[in-house]
């Protein structure tokens, strides 16, 4: 999924083609964890965000653009607390 998001092609069905899976099939899985591809998303965008964060002289909006966000509000809403 890491690779994914900075080309906006990051969802479910391309998850699945790029691992070689159907979407049912990756959903099936993800459900055997007690997880959902949108959980994972969102936990996936939440690890880089804060290492893009710590680790590197980006700017918000750049994070937010790689992480896949359309806008930039959308960034900032779902890290906001």
């Amino acid at each position: 999924m890491t690779e994914l998001l900075p080309s906006g092609k990051f969802t479910i069905d391309d998850v699945a083609k790029k691992l070689g899976y159907s979407k049912q099939t990756l959903q099936r899985k993800l459900s055997s964890e007690n997880t959902t591809f949108q959980k994972q998303l969102n936990s996936t965008r939440e690890v880089l965000a804060l290492n893009y964060l710590q680790n590197t002289d980006m700017t918000t909006s750049d994070i937010a653009y790689l992480l896949g966000y359309q806008e930039f509000n959308s960034f900032l809403r779902a890290f906001s607390i």
